[in-house]
């Protein structure tokens, strides 16, 4: 979303980038990019084509370098016994009157313990995927625009936060803040010491603080003084700019958070700031006025969370925070995921993580868990390159464009981003709770097993079978059962997971969803090989999903693989064919093989009920939000179990949206609070903002939001969706 007023350079920038067409930005794409006083981008040095060589941003003239030890260099990759030693600040001698001057702080990061090599724990693999991306650009998590890498430290301070969260990746969080404290002017002011936009020097108050290091010298700058100089009359901080003030509800969110753990408090007139951008409805305008807000066409779910958040913070404003997770739980979908507002008003994995936190500080269980079940949906498993494994695509249609792409697919900026946000909430970390003690050093990588042997003749690709694929032991894990007419396949599911495609994919099997219809399943482990997976299979050969007890009795899910539970200790069965039960009875709690089991002869079984002309659940209409065209089922709160919720939304996958537009303004606006301090909500086209960019990231069959086909088909479509 776009401020009212953008500045000089921004509208040029985001010009350029409109005509470039970086789909999938979020609202804070490039919000480190600031205009000189002739309205061009600069920054200190030229850029270079070389990611080696990448300059703090872009810049149309050569400018004065801030120094030349500024860039993280390939020797501040973190190691695997030792936090990095800080090193001095290139801000700190560019400190002018716009940031108050601090000492050199004495560490960066918390001395961190060694983890496990692999997991299959989605927090634990979210980070890994972070801690590569990190290690990987050099600390700086650039966005390429024009062949040139621009540095996006507003992000590189999202990823920080978000392995504070998960409790791991130390090692990368360190050099991380480390990078940040060096390249502080860079950030914020874009080499120029005199501009001091309050969102992004409240972000870093938050570093700081979760990452143990003195914020009142950090980078050679008192982070506490320097935010609190920002703070008016009226309560609100500002932007101490020449190009006007861009602050927002996000940053007085992070001003408020930040300074109270800090241990200065906040003012009563900042704290009542807050609570006047609340609108009658219960949620928060992202623009602040004066005025505060007085219709509800401006609340922002994006800003809403982030108040929630504050407001649980500082305390005493129990009802406003009340109302503001109310609304949330209107917005939330069945799926679990939460749409952004204006034209990022899809379910998304950016908004849901942010609201997943506000649901967890404010003590809303139900759809604190619902947000992690959609978001779980959207994360890259085994099926997926390595490069993309652990990380949380922005909705189900980027999951699928990823899917689609299949070896040849990459790691974009916006599945770094929603990663990012989406992280969050799958650790269960609110904001205010954040911090690194106790964290480990490195996140451990996604546990992909080797090939099996004797399943090549079945047609499953044997790599994305674990090696020790066998039933569950005792009562923890779900089995799962995959039956392709002439081989059977027995793997386990460890832990507790969130749905049934999670569990596949736990289990190591790779997924393949209908390209038309996401949530469907089309093949797993790429069989059937000749099914394009352009439309819905035919009824006649399709994957059956069925549960069961341990040692029971097969029984056919009326509920999709998407949204469906399944208990530890409990059996998930996946036939290929027209809707026949695995052709093994569910293992019993005492079978117990180490290796993959091959059964060859079928046993009598009882066939699936046959397609009736008319669907056995009714379809919800779609829903239209903020003026969008249908987004999804009506809002609907989840219960306790919020993993018996509907099986999906009424609509197709939303795209990001084009653009992340402001109040009237549909121009993107490259200051870094013109949009939530960094961008929360990836948008489709232009990004706006340095912090943001395209993609989401999906580890399993993105289950929740496909669209259910009514009338005499219905039935047959729903009962076969994933």
């Amino acid at each position: 979303m776009s401020p009212t007023t953008l500045r000089p350079g921004a509208r040029a920038l985001g010009a350029l980038l409109v005509s470039a067409a970086l789909v999938g930005a979020s609202s804070a794409a490039f919000a480190d990019v600031a205009p000189d006083a002739s309205g061009t981008p600069t920054t200190s040095a030229s850029p270079s084509v070389s990611p080696t060589e990448t300059s703090p941003g872009p810049s149309a003239t050569a400018s004065p370098s801030p120094s030349a030890t500024a860039t993280p260099s390939a020797t501040a990759t973190p190691s695997a016994t030792a936090t990095p030693t800080p090193t001095s600040s290139s801000s700190s001698a560019d400190a002018a009157a716009g940031l108050v001057p601090g000492g050199t702080s004495a560490r960066y990061g918390i001395a961190a313990a060694a983890g496990p090599a692999t997991s299959t724990d989605p927090v634990l693999v979210g980070a890994d995927y972070l801690e590569r991306e990190l290690v990987t650009t050099k600390y700086t998590l650039p966005i390429v625009f024009g062949g040139v890498e621009y540095p996006q430290y507003g992000l590189v301070a999202d990823a920080v936060l978000a392995l504070d969260a998960a409790g791991t990746g130390q090692d990368a969080a360190a050099v991380a803040t480390r990078t940040l404290a060096d390249h502080l002017v860079d950030y914020l002011g874009f080499g120029d010491a005199t501009e001091v936009p309050a969102g992004p020097l409240a972000k870093l108050l938050n570093v700081a603080v979760a990452q143990g290091v003195d914020p009142t010298a950090f980078g050679g700058t008192d982070l506490v003084a320097t935010l609190q100089g920002l703070e008016q009359p009226t309560g609100r901080f500002s932007d101490r700019s020449q190009y006007g003030d861009n602050s927002n509800t996000f940053g007085q969110s992070f001003a408020l958070i930040g300074l109270t753990r800090a241990g200065v408090g906040v003012s009563p007139q900042a704290r009542a700031y807050l609570v006047a951008q609340q609108c009658p409805g219960g949620g928060f305008q992202l623009y602040e006025t004066d005025a505060g807000c007085t219709s509800d066409t401006a609340a922002d779910p994006d800003a809403t969370a982030m108040a929630v958040q504050a407001l649980l913070v500082v305390g005493g404003q129990a009802a406003a925070a009340s109302a503001g997770l109310d609304y949330l739980a209107g917005l939330q979908d069945a799926s679990g995921g939460v749409p952004g507002a204006g034209l990022t008003a899809t379910l998304n994995a950016n908004s849901t993580g942010l609201a997943g936190q506000a649901f967890l500080a404010g003590g809303r269980t139900a759809q604190a868990r619902a947000a992690v079940r959609y978001l779980t949906t959207l994360q890259y498993g085994c099926a997926l390159p390595a490069v993309l494994r652990g990380g949380i695509a922005y909705d189900s249609a980027a999951y699928q464009t990823q899917v689609t792409k299949g070896a040849g697919a990459v790691t974009t900026d916006q599945d770094r981003r929603s990663t990012s946000q989406g992280l969050l909430a799958l650790a269960g970390v609110p904001l205010g709770a954040v911090t690194a003690a106790g964290a480990e050093a490195q996140a451990p990588s996604l546990a992909c097993a080797a090939a099996a042997a004797g399943l090549a003749t079945a047609g499953l690709v044997a790599a994305a079978v674990p090696a020790a694929a066998a039933a569950c032991s005792g009562t923890s894990g779900v089995t799962v059962v995959v039956d392709t007419g002439s081989s059977v396949v027995t793997a386990c599911a460890p832990g507790d997971p969130s749905s049934g495609l999670q569990a596949l994919s736990l289990a190591g099997f790779g997924v393949t969803q209908v390209q038309t219809q996401p949530g469907f399943v089309c093949r797993i482990n790429d069989f059937p090989g000749s099914d394009p997976c352009h439309s819905t299979p035919p009824a006649t050969a399709y994957w059956a999903y069925y549960h069961a007890a341990r040692g029971g009795s097969w029984s056919y899910s009326s509920t999709g693989a998407g949204s469906y539970d399944p208990q530890p200790g409990t059996v998930q069965g996946w036939r290929f064919g027209s809707g026949q039960q695995p052709r093994i009875a569910p293992p019993a709690p005492s079978a117990t093989t180490s290796t993959p089991r091959t059964t060859s002869t079928p046993r009598t079984t009882t066939a699936a009920p046959k397609p009736a002309s008319s669907p056995r659940r009714t379809p919800t209409a779609p829903r239209a939000t903020n003026g969008s065209t249908a987004a999804g089922t009506t809002p609907a709160t989840p219960e306790a179990r919020p993993s018996t919720a509907p099986s999906g939304s009424a609509t197709a996958t939303p795209s990001p949206s084009a653009s992340a537009s402001g109040p009237a303004s549909g121009s993107p606006s490259p200051t870094d609070d013109a949009t939530p301090t960094d961008g929360p909500t990836p948008v489709a086209s232009a990004p706006t903002s340095g912090d943001a960019e395209p993609g989401g990231v999906p580890l399993l069959a993105g289950g929740a939001l496909i669209a259910l086909v009514a009338g005499g088909a219905g039935w047959t479509v729903w009962r076969r969706r994933g």
